[in-house]
Formats: structure tokens, sequence, C-alpha cells
């Protein structure tokens, strides 16, 4: 049978372990095994799903050495196996992870180095402002939060430090999110055809003191999904507008804005 598909090889030029998908759409760096035995230089491929192959062969014994297929007992039957689709990697980045440029060759005791060092490592991958955000719901826990690296602006953080409860943020009196995820309760209420998203946390804007309250029209994905009296947890990321009578958030792209899950993080189409 064959050995399941290599998702992770080490880029040069990034100098650190990458997963395959950020090497799909990077294909001209220099990537090899992660195995110190091996180094063997890989290219990143896609059949049904992306993976590494090697462009000559891994070292024998190397744990991405390509296995054969088991024959069937019967010569005439194949042998029908399920295809195994790797996890999705847990968010290393925010956003895209900037592009070196191409670098000159490694020798092979460089290779070897950084091999050795990014082994423990964790793999770089980059996620979307949703990805990353279902990545922190899925955490078991504190402990969980503070082992999982995360770049937000290319500021090296973990899980635990880039998401910042909304009560912490109105203590500090500065209602900022664009080096972290700022996240709360908040409660949906229907009025003229909208629903509008409101804090339970409250800030003070010159004399007054406001909460968050987000409309979100009738036009807009999350509004199938949204009820009247709902308890919900609110991310935000990104620009946040002036507090006022409302506001309404609109990302300029997949990694800021607006996003709600239940109470319990799970997701509100579920």
């Amino acid at each position: 049978m064959r050995n399941e598909l290599m998702t992770a090889a080490i880029c040069w030029e990034i100098g650190a372990k990458i997963s395959v998908e950020f090497a799909y759409h990077a294909k001209d760096l220099f990537y090899f095994c992660p195995e110190a035995n091996c180094l063997a230089e890989v290219v990143p491929a896609k059949i049904n799903n992306a993976f590494f192959r090697a462009l000559g062969s891994h070292a024998p014994g190397c744990a991405n050495e390509k296995k054969k297929t088991t024959e069937s007992p019967v010569p005439t039957t194949p042998i029908f196996r399920k295809s195994t689709v790797p996890p999705l990697p847990i968010p290393s980045h925010l956003g895209p992870i900037a592009m070196p440029r191409k670098g000159i060759r490694p020798s092979e005791a460089q290779m070897n180095a950084l091999a050795l060092r990014s082994r423990l490592a964790p793999l770089h991958h980059p996620g979307t402002f949703q990805e990353v955000v279902n990545a922190w719901c899925s955490m078991d826990g504190v402990s969980a939060r503070q082992s999982h690296p995360l770049y937000i602006a290319s500021q090296p953080q973990t899980y635990f430090d880039a998401f910042s409860p909304l009560s912490h943020v109105s203590e500090e009196g500065a209602l900022n999110s664009d080096r972290k995820i700022l996240y709360g309760n908040a409660t949906v209420s229907d009025y003229n055809h909208s629903f509008y998203v409101t804090t339970k946390t409250r800030f003070k804007v010159g004399e007054k003191v406001l909460p968050i309250k987000i409309r979100v029209r009738s036009s807009d994905v999350l509004y199938p999904y949204l009820k009247d009296g709902q308890e919900v947890i609110l991310f935000l990321h990104g620009l946040i507008p002036a507090l006022g009578k409302y506001i309404e958030i609109q990302p300029t792209d997949a990694y800021s804005g607006m996003l709600i899950t239940l109470r319990d993080f799970s997701s509100l189409a579920r």
C-alpha cells in the first residue's frame, strides 16, 4: 500500500517547514524533504489533493519514501482503498506569508542544518480570518492556545495572546484590532428588516458609554442565520469605524471583518 501524501516540506528561502497549500502557490521556491537522512528536492503537485513529490527519489528508509501498492490476492481483481485526505493544518499566519525572492540553491550541509532546526518547529501555513477563528474555537482550552503560534501583521504571537476579550479592551480604553482579534458576548435584535448585533461590553466615547452595535442588512450572507434575541459571540479584526448609533463592517479581503458564532463557539449555520 502507498504511504500518506507528503503535505509538509522545508522551504529554503523562508527557512521553515511549510504546508503544501502554501507551496502550491509559490512553486518557484526551493523545497526539500524535512527528513535529515533524506533531504530530497521536492515540488508541489496536485492530482486530487495537493502533495509534495520528489524530483528523484527519497532516501531508502525515509518516512516519505513511496511505498509499493499492495497487490490483490486475486490477480484480476484490484483492491480498492479509500483515499485519505489529511486535515488542513492549523494556520500559523493570519493572511498571506511574505513571498521571498528565490535564493541560491543551498548546500547539503545548509539543508541538513535547517532540517534539524525545523524538526520540532511548527508548520508555517497561512489562513483566512474564518480559518483562524475556526482553529481557535476548536482548540481545547488555554494550554492548546498557548502552544500554537499565530502571526498577525508579521508580529509573532500565540493563539492565546492574539485573541483579546472585548472586556479587556474596554479596560485599556483603546478599541484597536489591527494586530489582535477581538471577541465578546453580543445579543441580536431585529428592527426594520435588519438585525443589530450589540456587544455586552461598552466603551467610553467622549462623554458617552456605548456598545459596539453592528447592522446586518437583509442582503448580508449572515442574515438568514440570525434571529431576534439570539446570544452570540462576535469576532472583529481590522479597521473598526468610530462608534455611534450603529456601524457596518465590510471586510476588504478574506483576512478581516466580522464573524459570529453561537455562544458555544459552534457555527451559526449548524
